[in-house]
């Protein structure tokens, strides 16, 4: 989208004096309830039901209204079970039957929601033959790379040691993007890549 390679490649062909560089800028998006917000505030659950037939019922609180939370879910549970997308049931939440998995907003739905039942859905792969009915129940923990402190709307570690962290960061990005094995960069990739290496 950028042009990014061919720019990389550009300005290595440049046999004269003058410095070139490509600027890459980092930031903290806040997705879902930003701070302490997910851990302290909604501490959302998920469950996956293993039913006799080999279908797989996915029991959160979030609801579709359009946006496409029934597919996005389904294929999530379906592509990490190796199962077929019509084995997912999913069906409007009975707040009697689910747990509570937060409230359905912006990205949270499938950032959070999404990434508890993929571990769920992990969980359950690894137990399926075990018995022919299961039920997986996960909650939320929160990563150890987000620190945050809710008095100060800070992270703990103070904004000189996060800066250069991320300057770090940029680095690693660049070092990714003009990989060889980046072959199929998408726009996303970034930020995926952003959330890895923080981790690490």
């Amino acid at each position: 989208m950028s042009g990014y390679r061919k720019k990389v490649q550009a300005f290595h062909s440049k046999s004269d004096s003058k410095h070139r560089g490509i600027g890459i800028s980092l930031f903290y998006h806040g997705c879902a309830f930003t701070g302490s917000g997910e851990k302290d505030k909604i501490k959302a659950k998920v469950k996956l039901r293993k039913l006799k037939d080999g279908c797989v019922e996915i029991l959160v609180s979030n609801v579709e209204f359009g946006q496409g939370t029934m597919t996005s879910l389904r294929k999530i549970v379906a592509r990490t079970l190796d199962i077929p997308l019509s084995s997912i049931v999913y069906e409007n939440p009975d707040t009697d039957r689910v747990p509570d998995s937060g409230p359905t907003v912006a990205s949270r739905t499938v950032m959070i929601v999404g990434g508890l039942l993929e571990r769920a859905a992990r969980e359950l792969k690894a137990r399926w033959h075990t018995s022919n009915e299961l039920e997986i129940l996960t909650r939320y923990e929160q990563p150890d790379y987000i620190e945050w402190d809710q008095e100060t709307f800070m992270p703990e570690r103070g904004v000189e040691d996060r800066s250069l962290q991320l300057a770090a960061l940029s680095t690693v990005i660049h070092e990714k993007i003009t990989s060889s094995s980046m072959k199929n960069f998408m726009a996303f990739t970034p930020i995926l890549m952003l959330k890895k290496a923080y981790r690490d």
